[in-house]
């Protein structure tokens, strides 16, 4: 017992107290913890002992909703919502100030082996620990890059870890026009993004109960967003009646129409309603440039400096996808590519020439091509005669 006293939060591993312990300590805020009934006065003997640090950062203001006061043996201590799965939980730590959680660093390992020599990870500590929320997932069916008829359709596809699917919602409509907070921030296997958790504050009582949306929901999580911050969604004019007006800030989305040139958006729609398709990998964002109520189209410059229209009523996410140093990861190994569903590449000139046209370790006498004999260094392979090709105002260099 007096060890688990030495710390903090050590406190919190003992169960209960007999009165006559209890009856000294003060009466401490414990706020932002997920705690058991059975632990509150524990939990209020760890915040007395706690440092102003850990005090101030377990009664951060975003934590103030899910906390609520009963009176326990004749005495109010604070009590965590049934069920909060917000910051400040042992599974989802608050980050120490000034520290950017939608911006994970790249960590260097120590090289113990040869491989962590050269290994350089996203540094997850400060994500979301726990399983993900089980009724927005569903099961990953692997393919092995094979399609319907068995055959391989594409390569260096197979094996890897067991996943679940989470299901982001990249329409944003369920929540029309309702403040949500963001309770936590999650790796997402199936993509280089991170996910963030938002519960949203009211249900959809127009709707009958068995076609309400869920309180819950899963969205790309936006660049420079924190713990316990307020999104909001809305497809509406502000202008009009009912209308619902979206401030210009990250993780807000709304249609392009209603955003000023010069915004930084994400997630951006093709086809009105139909749920963004541009830019959604890790670091990603466009730039809106122009806007043209005659055409109703809107300028975008993407990442890859392609200008493109897209209608002007389709909706987007302001700010830049999260997780940008994805791109300085280094797997360190070739078993961690294996983990990841990835199969070895073979180079086509240590094949033979009935496997590959550079095969028969015959160097030169033609440029690099694929197996089929496509040019694979800077040829453009687009269909011009797509209908969509009237949309893209520049083409991106090669």
């Amino acid at each position: 017992m007096l060890r688990s006293l030495m710390t903090p939060l050590g406190a919190l591993r003992l169960r209960k107290f007999p009165a006559s312990l209890r009856s000294g300590w003060p009466s401490a805020p414990t706020s932002g913890i997920d705690i058991p009934s059975g632990w509150r006065h524990a939990a209020a003997a760890a915040a007395a002992v706690a440092p102003a640090s850990v005090a101030e950062a377990l009664n951060s203001p975003p934590l103030a909703d899910a906390v609520s006061t009963s009176p326990v043996d004749d005495e109010a201590v604070p009590r965590v919502r049934r069920g909060y799965m917000g910051p400040g939980t042992p599974k989802q730590p608050l980050p120490p100030p000034g520290v950017d959680i939608t911006r994970p660093p790249v960590i260097q390992r120590r090289p113990v082996t040869p491989s962590q020599r050269h290994t350089a990870l996203i540094q997850h500590s400060l994500l979301y620990r726990g399983r993900p929320l089980r009724r927005l997932c569903e099961g990953l069916t692997k393919t092995g890059g094979r399609s319907n008829t068995g055959q391989i359709s594409v390569r260096h596809i197979g094996g890897g870890h067991k996943r679940l699917y989470r299901r982001v919602d990249f329409v944003r409509a369920a929540h029309d026009g309702k403040v949500g907070v963001i309770e936590r921030v999650e790796y997402d296997p199936n993509r280089s993004a991170l996910i963030a958790l938002v519960r949203h504050r009211g249900k959809c009582a127009a709707m009958p109960e068995q076609q309400r949306p869920d309180r819950y929901s899963y969205i790309l999580c936006p660049a420079g967003v924190k713990l316990g911050g307020e999104v909001l969604a809305s497809r509406s004019d502000p202008a009009a009646p009912d209308g619902v007006a979206v401030d210009v800030r990250p993780g807000n989305a709304m249609r392009l129409r209603f955003m000023p040139v010069g915004t930084t958006v994400h997630n951006v729609e093709l086809r009105p309603g139909k749920g963004g398709i541009l830019c959604r990998s890790a670091g990603s964002s466009a730039l809106l440039l122009e806007r043209s109520t005659t055409k109703g189209l809107a300028l975008l410059r993407l990442a890859s400096k392609e200008h493109r229209y897209v209608p002007l009523d389709a909706m987007a996410t302001v700010g830049r996808v999260s997780n940008a140093e994805h791109k300085n990861e280094k797997m360190g190994k070739a078993g961690r590519n294996r983990w990841k569903g990835i199969r070895p590449s073979v180079r086509g000139i240590a094949m033979n020439p009935i496997d590959h046209p550079h095969g028969g370790r015959t160097n030169g006498g033609r440029p690099s091509v694929s197996p089929w004999g496509w040019y694979t260094k800077g040829m453009r392979t687009r269909n011009t005669k797509k209908a969509s090709q009237k949309m893209i105002v520049k083409r991106r260099p090669t």
